[in-house]
């Protein structure tokens, strides 16, 4: 009996163990991300502002993804002046390379 009990306990910390393991592993992940993924997170979520600090960071570094997409935030949010600015500028940096190669 008093084995028993032992190997229960043994596998409750083994499964705390792991359950540790598993949010430790899925935080490390989530700050690998890069901004561009966070910035599609929050588009899906239709969460627009925060969307856009991402793909801004994204922008910075030099991608022209993160232009398009700056491009059709501003434009489901009717702001077409800065909506045909990112898409302008997605366009003249050669997205139209990745896009009709």
């Amino acid at each position: 009996m008093y084995t028993m009990v032992l190997k229960d306990i043994f596998i409750a910390i083994l499964l705390q163990q792991s359950r540790i393991f598993h949010k430790q592993t899925k935080l490390l992940l989530m700050i690998k991300k890069s901004s561009f993924e966070f910035g599609e997170m929050y588009r899906r979520q239709r969460k627009y502002k925060e969307a856009e600090k991402y793909y801004k960071d994204e922008v910075k570094k030099g991608s022209r993804n993160a232009m398009c997409m700056l491009g059709y935030i501003f434009h489901v949010q009717k702001r077409y002046k800065e909506a045909e600015e990112w898409y302008k500028k997605a366009w003249n940096l050669g997205l139209w390379r990745l896009r009709f190669s």
